[in-house]
C-alpha cells in the first residue's frame, strides 16, 4: 500500500492505525503497549506522526502527554492508497523508418563546422 509520496505504508503502520481506531484517543505508550512483538516507543511516535502528516490521525498537543485518534475519513483515504490499480502508460511512438531518421536528423543536427559555431543548423 503506498501514498501520494510513493512510500509505502507498512504493516506496523497500519498496526498502529488498527489499535487507535480500536481505543479511540490514546497515547504512544497505550499504542505500544498493544503492539505486538517487540518495538520502541520512539518508533511508535515516528508512525503517529508519520499518520499525522498524511491526515489519516489527528493529535491533541493541549495537554500531556499528547493523545492521537483517527482523522475523519482517514477510512477511505485508507481504502484510497489500498487500491492497486496502476495508473495505465501511454504507448511508446513507434520507431522511425530509415528515412524519417535521417529526415529528423538533418533538420535537427549541425551539418557542418559553420553550424556548430552559430549553435544553429542547416546549410553553411
Amino acid at each position: 500500500m503506498t501514498h501520494a509520496t510513493g512510500r509505502p505504508l507498512g504493516q506496523r503502520f497500519r498496526e498502529v492505525l488498527d489499535i487507535v481506531g480500536k481505543l479511540g484517543s490514546c497515547t504512544c505508550s497505550e499504542i505500544t503497549a498493544r503492539m505486538t512483538g517487540e518495538i520502541e516507543p520512539r518508533h511508535t511516535w515516528t508512525y503517529c506522526t508519520r499518520a499525522v502528516s498524511l491526515g489519516l490521525m489527528s493529535v491533541d498537543r493541549s495537554r500531556r502527554p499528547v493523545k492521537y485518534q483517527l482523522a475523519d475519513g482517514s477510512q477511505t483515504m485508507l481504502e484510497a492508497m489500498a487500491s492497486t490499480a496502476k495508473p495505465v502508460k501511454a504507448e511508446p511512438p513507434a520507431p522511425l523508418s530509415a528515412a524519417d531518421t535521417v529526415a529528423l536528423a538533418l533538420r535537427t543536427q549541425p551539418n557542418c563546422v559553420f553550424a556548430l559555431a552559430r549553435g544553429g543548423c542547416g546549410a553553411c
